[in-house]
């Protein structure tokens, strides 16, 4: 495993997971897998994450769109962080081929331990679209007028 530590998954929700105990040596990656990955990961995933499948506008959704990755830079000591958060690469178009590529891109520094959070995007998030139109209700003291 190129990841330095000992993985602790923790499931959230039934669509998301946080992942800590981990950090990178200098120029080094790190996988991150599903439950059925033959792609042999570092991390697998649990089989408890849901990923349903996904269509906006009858058109499907893509694994990679879907599985949303972020990751936070931790430090046990205050002071300022030394090194940038590291970079995610995600391939392959199912859950047996999909592996998340984590990569620490600093040459001289190994990455603070890192808080991964694995999100599985279940719906299109709602998009405001167009101008609101309706009243304009207004309170003031006590009395609501509603102007047109």
């Amino acid at each position: 495993m190129s990841f330095n530590g000992e993985a602790i998954i923790e499931q959230i929700t039934p669509n998301l997971l946080r992942i800590t105990g981990l950090s990178l040596d200098p120029q080094t990656s790190g996988t991150v897998g599903l439950h059925d990955s033959a792609a042999d990961p570092d991390i697998r995933l649990p089989a408890t994450l849901r990923i349903p499948p996904l269509s906006f506008e009858g058109e499907p959704v893509s694994l990679a769109a879907r599985i949303m990755i972020s990751i936070n830079p931790v430090s046990g000591a205050p002071g300022p962080f030394t090194n940038l958060p590291p970079s995610i690469e995600k391939t392959g178009e199912n859950t047996e081929s999909f592996l998340a590529t984590i990569t620490n891109t600093k040459t001289d520094l190994p990455t603070q331990t890192l808080e991964i959070y694995v999100e599985i995007v279940v719906r299109p998030r709602p998009t405001r679209v167009g101008p609101i139109v309706g009243p304009i209700i207004t309170i003031n003291d006590l009395d609501a007028s509603v102007e047109d």
